[in-house]
């Protein structure tokens, strides 16, 4: 055996053995909002942060039995372990060399991560659902009733860079996922039942009535990629692509962690920039240009309500991330620093504005320096500005649209032109008794326009 090859045997060994010893480990943590970094598991630190410093590893504790439901992860994916978990259909967005990483955040259950680490048991039971797939339907352009919404859906919007279109994400009364393509503002349609039938498409069926929604859309190789992800009935986290010639079929992303029931988390961002990867809650990262890499647990985000929603922005100058802290109610802002790999808890809001307990978080950024967060406080919906370096500011907000739906719906935001072909966060919400999606969009000026879809009246 030549020298080169003996070298080259080596290395793939070491490069082994130390993503064996990067591998989830299981912690409780007492007190406070802590954030550990999977490559850094193995460093000496006392257990003594401030939540307003730099949030690095602890040192390597013994595995335990996990009793509290209050942890939130990050992993980062590879196809590697995809095969082995379930064999995907092909998918348009695997292929792509070019780098991107992209973000999913979801809650997970102790009892997940302890089967997991101790034996067969949840996961034997998860194997038995491996076959749960959504059913092919007529992707024609539906109509009338069919176009309600379902009465605490998930919702999700995402913008393709460069286009002046959004996209909102919903599932109807039927259980089918519906795409609503709305382009200049034009999601008012007043009282154009036909006029919304013509922009709203049923992809597919959803498999958990009422599933949580996340929606990113990037561009590879000068394609247009847009990326559905939701639960399946079992909990586990779900994708379908769209490359502009149809929805692929779904594929589970992660089978061995599931998301806890009524859960308000499921959020996801693509970072286009190549500043890095990060995000939520576990965040699952894949880097396009990596040849091996696996699926493993990142971050652990101690003392963030599981329970609560999460959200997450990414611009040229920052990538954040907002969620609850347990220990104070209040919503707390991370900022990903690409130079030592940690997430840094910053801002936080006001003691007067908690965030409600499962109270949803929507977020979305200007792109340039400003993010407009969305979520739950004291029966109202409150709408704050976060810029780096600055505390959050937040209202309660009296606009009516932003307070129809009350905890337990959920709340999703992007940037896009108004109506008024005004630049604004729009923020999505949903009345109860009219089954009608409201989007109430805020410009940077405070100005705000408010309208609805006439969902099958």
């Amino acid at each position: 055996m030549s020298t080169t090859n003996s070298q080259a045997i080596e290395m793939e060994k070491r490069e082994e053995d130390i993503r064996v010893a990067e591998q989830p480990q299981t912690y409780d943590y007492d007190s406070g909002l802590q954030v550990v970094s999977g490559p850094q598991w193995k460093s000496n630190l006392g257990r003594t942060m401030s939540m307003n410093g730099p949030q690095t590893a602890y040192s390597l504790l013994p595995e335990t039995d996990w009793t509290k439901q209050n942890a939130r992860f990050q992993v980062e994916h590879s196809d590697k372990e995809i095969q082995h978990q379930e064999e995907p259909p092909k998918r348009t967005i695997c292929g792509i060399r070019r780098k991107l990483f992209l973000w999913v955040s979801f809650m997970v259950t102790a009892i997940v991560i302890i089967a997991v680490a101790l034996g067969v048991g949840l996961a034997t039971g998860l194997r038995k659902h491996d076959d749960d797939r959504t059913d092919d339907i007529d992707t024609s352009a539906t109509n009338g009733p069919q176009l309600q919404i379902r009465d605490k859906s998930g919702v999700a919007m995402t913008s393709p860079p460069g286009q002046d279109v959004l996209y909102a994400y919903y599932t109807d009364a039927a259980g089918r996922f519906l795409e609503g393509k709305y382009e200049g503002g034009s999601w008012d349609q007043n009282n154009m039942v036909a006029e919304q039938a013509k922009i709203t498409t049923a992809i597919r069926s959803a498999p958990e009535p009422g599933t949580l929604l996340a929606a990113v859309s990037y561009t590879r190789d000068n394609t247009p990629v847009r990326q559905l992800f939701f639960l399946d009935t079992v909990g586990v986290i779900r994708s379908i692509n769209n490359t502009g010639s149809g929805w692929d079929e779904p594929y589970r992303i992660m089978s061995d962690q599931s998301s806890l029931p009524q859960s308000q988390a499921l959020a996801a961002c693509a970072d286009t920039n190549v500043n890095g990867f990060g995000a939520s809650i576990p965040e699952l990262a894949y880097d396009f240009e990596e040849s091996v890499v696996d699926w493993r647990v990142e971050t652990i985000f101690n003392g963030s309500d599981p329970r609560a929603g999460v959200a997450c922005t990414v611009s040229s100058s920052a990538s954040n991330l907002y969620l609850r802290n347990s220990t104070t109610n209040a919503l707390q802002q991370l900022t990903y620093n690409f130079t030592s790999k940690t997430w840094d808890p910053g801002a936080s809001s006001d003691s007067s504005c908690p965030v409600e307990s499962r109270g949803s978080i929507a977020a979305a950024t200007d792109g340039q320096s400003t993010d407009y967060i969305f979520y739950r406080s004291n029966n109202k919906t409150v709408q704050a500005f976060f810029s780096p370096g600055q505390n959050i500011t937040e209202t309660q907000s009296d606009i009516e649209s932003l307070n129809y739906a009350t905890v337990g719906y959920r709340l999703t935001a992007g940037w896009a032109t108004n109506s008024q072909g005004r630049m604004s966060a729009v923020c999505v919400n949903q009345r109860p008794e009219a089954q009608d999606l409201f989007f109430t969009s805020v410009a940077r000026d405070g100005g705000w326009v408010e309208s609805y879809t006439e969902t099958g009246r």
